[in-house]
């Protein structure tokens, strides 16, 4: 549930302000790194696997973007790769 509670302040149309109250300061940034433990009760191990499994789920979609890609463009599979 507290993952869930999470993730709908984060999409939400409430101001900046009101996002770092309930996530704290760092709530823009991916990943572990922002996810305050004490204002959303979501373990790092849960934040870490969810953006793992997001990443995956992009680099999958780039490998087959580039499969079928008949023209030549930069990777946008490489841009991922970097942020891991």
């Amino acid at each position: 549930m507290c993952e869930l509670a999470r993730n709908s302040v984060l999409q939400s149309g409430f101001e900046h302000e009101v996002k770092i109250h309930w996530l704290g300061p760092n709530y823009r940034e991916e990943g572990v790194l922002g996810n305050d433990v004490a204002r959303t009760n979501v373990p790092d191990i849960r934040v870490s696997f969810r953006h793992e499994a997001l990443i995956d789920e992009l680099c999958n979609l780039f490998k087959t973007q580039n499969i079928h890609s008949s023209a030549e463009t930069p990777s946008a599979l490489t841009g991922i790769k970097k942020i891991l």
